[in-house]
């Protein structure tokens, strides 16, 4: 699993909500929603990539590449 690269991920937009709100007093929105979203997608990313139709689609990725 690719535990240390998401964690710098997750510690990237921490330290920058920390330093909006430091220096403007408050979290822009963006941060929230952008922060949800690779939260989401590194939870979701495991039990989805061992589905069928994921194995499906990657295999007509690699069919489609020279």
């Amino acid at each position: 699993m690719t535990l240390g690269p998401a964690l710098v991920n997750d510690l990237l937009i921490v330290f920058a909500m920390i330093h909006d709100y430091r220096t403007r007093g408050r979290v822009h929105p963006a941060y929230w929603w952008g922060g949800a979203f690779v939260l989401a997608v590194q939870i979701i990313r495991v039990p989805l990539s061992t589905t069928r139709a994921w194995m499906r689609i990657t295999d007509w990725l690699l069919a489609m590449s020279p």
